[in-house]
């Protein structure tokens, strides 16, 4: 099997990963990540050491319910009023953007998970790309999370989308054909 060098360097970063000295994370801005079996690498992220503490069901569902009633159309309509926004986004989604919802393709996801320590805050927000970048931080999180019962607590690197839209433009992944 052939190997690219930026998957090379992604596999040797997730390696380093799984040393306990925090400060190797620091250093590391891919992600080699799953996503229906294939490998993705996602450049641009951050990997931060996390507690992971599965919270309870009733209050993921009152976070859950705040972010899909008020959080998630504030975030778009403040986002699709920047000029990364504007610079990225046609007319029509931006429209959307700012009645508060998504442009098509996307999501709003959490940069750390409402089932562990996220909170619903702006900074903790992102508009993400649904294919394949959500899927990947969503494959990301269900593998960190399972077997874990509420109140029970996992340390584990954890993958950051950056910025407020990710990808950035720069690290668009071109179609697969």
């Amino acid at each position: 099997m052939k190997k690219t060098a930026g998957i090379a360097i992604a596999t040797a970063s997730i390696l380093l990963t799984k040393r306990s000295n925090v400060d190797t994370y620091t250093e590391i801005n891919s992600y080699l990540g799953k996503l229906r079996g294939q490998q993705k690498l996602l450049d641009s992220i951050d990997i931060i050491e996390i507690i992971y503490i599965k919270r309870p069901s009733k209050d993921l569902a009152n976070l859950r319910k705040e972010f899909n009633k008020n959080v998630r159309k504030n975030f778009l309509i403040k986002l699709a009023k920047t000029s990364e926004a504007s610079g990225r986004f046609n007319a029509e989604d931006l429209l959307r953007m700012r009645k508060g919802n998504v442009p098509l393709n996307y999501n709003v996801h959490h940069k750390l998970s409402l089932d562990d320590g996220g909170t619903n805050d702006l900074e903790n927000l992102v508009l993400i790309e649904n294919e394949p970048y959500h899927k990947v931080f969503t494959n990301m999180q269900s593998r960190i999370a399972k077997g874990i019962l509420v109140g029970e607590s996992k340390i584990t690197p954890w993958a950051i989308p950056s910025g407020s839209i990710y990808p950035p433009m720069k690290n668009i992944m071109e179609p697969t054909k």
